[in-house]
């Protein structure tokens, strides 16, 4: 056949990415300024977005965020970003003192809840001095006295008259000590003293004495009841006067009060609590209340009649600078929406007030951020359907909730508070179509999906930005000084990281943890700064502790457990790369794919399909490869032939097309009947017309290759060949690029599956009309078989 030109090769240069950060000016991460970028400006003005629109909705999802302290530095990013000019309010609950199981809520200016709490509580100490004082001073005693003394003149008066009826009646009226009143018979002008003195006066007489003192006996209760309703009248009459002289008091210290702080609710309020204060003055002459009940020990611990005059600060702003950014790394219901906590007397009753309201973070940060794992908020009970009607209504209530407990008290109603909270929700992609596509309110209340790309290009700045991470997190964990080489080892890996040499990864935890694990090395070795030599020794031992499965795959080839060749040619059989990642490390594994070729009708058929190994995408692959045959070699004739291909010692499930290319020159190579480099390994997908598409992992796939050759001695001729279109995609390891740069291994970037051909085999490719190549190879022997097909079917008879 004829010779094929060389093919063009992959330099050194073109399989790497060098770094050097002292042309930025870098010379140690001291000198640099620490960074929390995270990723491209869309998502940036996304979230810019949300935080600053009013309207009803705008809150934000924000995926492609990673490492454990996306939350902090999502916060982080989000407070500068908050342009809203939003005043911040302190929060605070008070009684109601007309409905106690209503909390009324009051919005006060930031700082003003601490100065509310503090000047009442000062006013209600100087009423408790105040008021008995007032109480004992002359002006008050002497309209008591006055009041006093006219009732007790009128009782006198009554009781003259009834004691003048009485004796007209024969009778003396004597009042005990004891309250107890008597009704003595007077004979002769003298009481009768016993009982026989009495009864010597005969029947007629003292049937007439029982008459008369049931007539006096009569006019007695009603004095009596008279008396009653007098001393009644008095005590208000005295009430009316203690509450005229209090309120002298208690309404000019509370309008005062009212006056300093100039809030319509806040006036209200004062002028009910006056009112309650006036109603009830007896704490106020400090003196004990009478219990209602024999029980009324069983009531409540709490014995302080001043409670119902205290101030509940549940948001308190005083300190705060900016609008609040809080991060709720538990969001649980009562962390969110906050909570009414209960007590327990000594008699096992539960009871609540006021005082015990809390609030959650969507209260505290009204006028800002909250910022939630949105699986956390998922998995939570009841805390999303809530958190939902919260955002709704934009309305927060707080509720004594506890779904966990079989009995409650009787709940609180506490005034809902309406607040400006913005939501930003951080999880992964697939969570924000998840909810999406199942939850109708989901749309409407997340508008803004802030899609952060870690993956950015690489410039100056993104070189810059990645350094600056590394100097934030060795400030933050106290990591020694890197030095400019170790910096350029990092920055490298964070660019293989992006699998793109034009591209680097902003926030990749990989990163981060090799510079962690190098400064535990420094410091371990006694050490004062990080160099290149440190991280990449990190990084090694990083990847031996994960790659006990790769090292056994590695092994079974070196033992030919695994059928891997990688010397000689073989006809319909070539080396196939899939890429495997275990617990966190991906690497590539080399698989042997054949082919075999026969008479029939099926066109081309995989045995791992046939099995139910595959999934759709590799089918898809399969189902390609016979549309390229039937496309190139079956225009004048039918493709008769069978051919079967299938991965070798392959036991599980197999998934995706990037080893179609790999597959097709098998099949090519079977029915053509011209030998493969086995020194060589495949990876690619193809298209209908034979071109080579991108896959992924060809790093990984490379190096694992590489490995497996090296495994008895590179050759000097082993390669890989990939599809043109990965060339940015190669960033190999120092080992791999010093061996291609040394000629020892090569890397052939191919644009179709002749280009492919040609490398495996030394030959032209040509097409199916151009004698003395490949696809003319194929061609002959497609025509033979279908001769052969077509004079089995005549004859009945096998061809000779």
């Amino acid at each position: 056949m004829k010779s094929a030109e060389a093919p063009r090769e992959l330099s050194a240069e073109e399989a790497c990415y060098r770094s050097d950060v002292g042309k930025l000016g870098i010379s140690s991460s001291t000198g640099v300024e620490p960074s929390a970028a995270m990723g491209d400006s869309r998502g940036e003005e996304a979230l810019r977005l949300a935080l600053n629109l009013d309207g009803p909705g705008y809150h934000a999802f924000v995926c492609g965020l990673e490492g454990p302290d996306r939350l902090e530095r999502m916060a982080a990013m989000a407070g500068p970003m908050i342009l809203r000019d939003e005043a911040l309010w302190d929060w605070v609950y008070v009684a109601n003192f007309e409905d106690p199981n209503r909390p009324h809520a009051l919005r006060l200016a930031a700082g003003d809840a601490s100065r509310l709490r503090s000047e009442l509580g000062e006013l209600l100490s100087k009423l408790r001095e105040d008021l008995p004082r007032a109480f004992h001073e002359d002006a008050f005693e002497s309209e008591k006295h006055r009041v006093v003394k006219a009732y007790e003149e009128r009782g006198k008066e009554q009781q003259a008259a009834l004691e003048a009826l009485a004796s007209k009646a024969g009778f003396q009226i004597l009042f005990a000590p004891q309250g107890n009143i008597a009704l003595i018979p007077v004979v002769d002008g003298k009481p009768i003293e016993n009982e026989q003195q009495y009864l010597d006066l005969g029947p007629e007489r003292t049937a007439e004495l029982e008459k008369a003192r049931e007539r006096v006996a009569t006019e007695l209760r009603k004095h009596l009841e008279q008396q009653r309703g007098q001393h009644d009248q008095l005590d208000e009459e005295v009430a009316t006067i203690e509450r005229q002289f209090a309120a002298q008091i208690v309404e000019a210290r509370v309008g005062a009060l009212a006056q300093r702080f100039d809030v319509p609710e806040l006036s209200r309020y004062l002028e009910q609590l006056a009112q309650h204060v006036l109603d009830h003055l007896d704490p106020f002459r400090g003196e004990a209340a009478a219990p209602k009940s024999p029980f009324s020990f069983m009531v409540s611990e709490e014995a302080d009649p001043f409670a119902i005059y205290a101030v509940n600060r549940v948001v308190d702003n005083a300190h705060t600078e900016g609008p609040p950014v809080i991060v709720v790394d538990s969001p649980t219901y009562k962390n969110l929406f906050g909570l009414i906590e209960r007590t327990v007397d000594r008699t096992g009753r539960v009871t609540t007030d006021f005082r015990r309201i809390e609030a959650g973070a969507l209260l505290e940060a009204d006028g800002g951020v909250v910022v939630i794992e949105a699986e956390d908020v998922l998995i939570e009970p009841f805390v999303w359907r809530v958190l939902r009607r919260a955002l709704r209504s934009g309305r927060v209530e707080i509720e004594a909730y506890d779904p966990f407990v079989g009995f409650t008290p009787a709940a609180l109603r506490p005034d809902p508070i309406q607040v400006k909270t913005k939501v930003v929700l951080v999880g992964p992609r697939w969570l924000f179509e998840l909810l999406l596509a199942n939850d109708v309110e989901f749309r409407d209340l997340f508008k803004v999906l802030a899609d952060f790309s870690p993956v950015v290009d690489l410039d100056d700045g993104s070189i810059r930005d990645v350094c600056g991470r590394i100097a934030a997190t060795a400030e933050k964990e106290g990591l020694p000084p890197f030095e400019a080489d170790a910096l350029d080892a990092l920055v490298e890996l964070a660019v293989r990281e992006a699998a793109d040499r034009r591209k680097i990864h902003l926030g990749s935890e990989r990163v981060l943890d090799a510079a962690r694990e190098a400064g535990a090395r420094v410091r371990s070795a006694g050490l004062s700064h990080v160099d290149r030599e440190q991280v990449r020794q990190a990084v090694h031992e990083r990847e031996h502790r994960l790659d006990r499965v790769e090292e056994h795959i590695r092994e079974s080839i070196s033992r030919g457990q695994l059928l891997v060749d990688v010397e000689g040619e073989s006809v319909g059989q070539v080396n196939a790369l899939a890429v495997l990642e275990l617990g966190g490390h991906a690497f590539g594994r080399p698989s042997r794919v054949t082919s075999a070729v026969g008479i029939g009708s099926e066109g081309v058929v995989s045995i791992d399909r046939e099995t139910q190994l595959t999934g759709p995408t590799h089918d898809k692959g399969v189902l390609i490869l016979e549309s390229f045959l039937r496309d190139r070699f079956a225009h004048s004739r039918p493709l008769s032939l069978r051919a079967s291909v299938v991965f070798e010692q392959s036991y599980g499930p197999l998934e995706g097309d990037s080893a179609s290319l790999a597959e097709l020159v098998a099949i090519l190579s079977r029915i053509g009947e011209f030998a493969l480099r086995q020194d060589l390994a495949v990876t690619g997908s193809v298209n209908q017309r034979g071109e080579v598409q991108a896959v992924g992992g060809v790093t990984e796939k490379i190096e694992g290759f590489f490995d497996c050759c090296q495994l008895n001695g590179l050759s000097g001729d082993q390669g890989v060949v990939f599809p043109v279109a990965n060339i940015d995609n190669v960033l190999l390891r120092e080992d791999v690029v010093a061996a291609v740069g040394e000629g020892r291994f090569h890397l052939y970037p191919v644009k179709n599956v002749d280009a492919a051909l040609e490398v495996l085999t030394g030959c032209s490719a040509g097409s199916p009309m151009e004698p003395e190549t490949l696809n003319c190879a194929v061609d002959d022997s497609l025509e033979a078989l279908a001769r052969r097909i077509q004079q089995f079917m005549q004859t009945g008879q096998r061809p000779a």
